[in-house]
């Protein structure tokens, strides 16, 4: 071990101890018996160097999300999920505005959102690099909508500065009622 301090801590979701127990299922997630699970989901390690956590998922399920306190730079590939939808982001150079005379190249934002009801036609909605703040939920007020029960009518904004795509929960302060979540491990 190198020399370094490790300690490892586990937790797994304990079965049912109570055979005449109904199974439980999650209209969301799926089927699921309240007696079987499928193992560790994920770790958490803590770097006693930089003293900070990391989630790491561990490819079971689907994924360990974590819950958008603040705002959050969006990656290529990066997978959040709204209600029951899941959005996937794309980063695409804009060519139009790539050069010397910008410094640089400036990039669109492409997100592709997949409604639980229509996974095989995901809506493709490409977002350019302006200076106006997109704003997603599920009001016809807003930029990109998303027809589900479970999202708040403004929950969340998507807006370009200095030169990078910013993701935050909610408008204007106020929080979305159920959250957007982040795939974590990202």
């Amino acid at each position: 071990m190198d020399g370094q301090r490790r300690e490892v801590n586990d937790f797994i979701i304990p079965k049912s101890q109570n055979a005449n127990e109904t199974a439980t299922v999650n209209p969301i997630m799926g089927g699921g018996d309240s007696s079987t699970h499928s193992g560790r989901q994920f770790y958490i390690r803590y770097d006693i160097e930089t003293g900070s956590y990391r989630i790491r998922d561990l490819g079971r399920g689907y994924g360990a999300f974590g819950k958008l306190q603040h705002a959050i730079e969006i990656r290529d590939s990066f997978l959040i999920n709204i209600g029951e939808s899941y959005v996937v982001s794309y980063l695409v150079e804009n060519d139009e505005m790539s050069g010397a005379d910008f410094g640089g190249s400036e990039q669109k934002l492409k997100l592709k959102i997949f409604p639980p009801c229509n996974l095989d036609k995901p809506d493709v909605i490409t977002c350019q690099n302006d200076k106006q703040e997109l704003i997603i939920g599920r009001s016809p007020n807003c930029d990109i909508r998303i027809d589900d029960q479970l999202i708040s009518k403004m929950q969340s904004s998507i807006r370009y500065e200095s030169r990078r795509w910013i993701l935050e929960d909610g408008k204007d302060g106020k929080e979305s009622t159920n959250g957007t979540w982040y795939y974590l491990n990202q």
